[in-house]
């Protein structure tokens, strides 16, 4: 076992727009479900090549963890500071769906095949997965659906235009000095991203 970084999510409506359109269907052919169990407020959903826990801290944030077969879990959360309160959450598994609604705000719904996970506030779609947490040529990277035209900002201190949509930044803490017009690297990052 590593102690690798683990792909973290924390889904706040401070953050997204509630006014989103609907979102164009993505998924994960690779990824298969195995099974699904609920541990309190958790809900756990193992898959063949790793395992999620889905964990609402209210009813406007729940945080989502990929955890790689093989690799450790580290509960201590850099995306998430607030202390998790006790909320009620229903879960539902039906017509090739699983549902984790948390009582008047978030829910996360599953689909089984093909494997895809989506996030709606009030029934209002927010985001959702286009193959989720993966490895490519090296890197841990996570693929959200996006529409077209939607425009993606954040990430920390970049020298690239506002809209941060087709770019591939390392998130690592670098000076970059002497740059002139552009720098993907330079001092501080922020493992955020705000949508248009």
């Amino acid at each position: 076992m590593t102690n690798a970084p683990i792909a973290r999510l924390a889904l706040s409506l401070a953050a997204i727009p509630l006014a989103a359109s609907p979102l164009a269907y993505a998924q994960n052919a690779e990824r298969q479900l195995a099974g699904v169990t609920r541990n309190q407020n958790t809900l756990e959903i193992a898959t063949n090549d790793g395992r999620y826990l889905i964990k609402p801290y209210s009813s406007t944030i729940v945080e989502t963890t990929f955890i790689p077969k093989g690799e450790r879990f580290d509960p201590a959360s850099h995306a998430v500071i607030l202390a998790p309160v006790q909320v009620q959450a229903t879960l539902k598994d039906e017509d090739g769906r699983i549902t984790y609604a948390v009582d008047g705000g978030i829910s996360v719904t599953v689909d089984k095949r093909p494997f895809r996970i989506s996030y709606a506030y009030k029934g209002k779609p927010l985001v959702a997965e286009k193959r989720g947490f993966g490895r490519a040529d090296g890197h841990d990277t996570i693929e959200f659906a996006l529409e077209d035209g939607e425009a993606l900002y954040g990430a920390g201190a970049r020298a690239v235009g506002m809209n941060r949509r087709g770019h591939r930044f390392q998130l690592y803490n670098k000076a970059h000095y002497g740059y002139a017009e552009r720098s993907e690297l330079l001092n501080y990052t922020i493992p955020v991203a705000l949508s248009s």
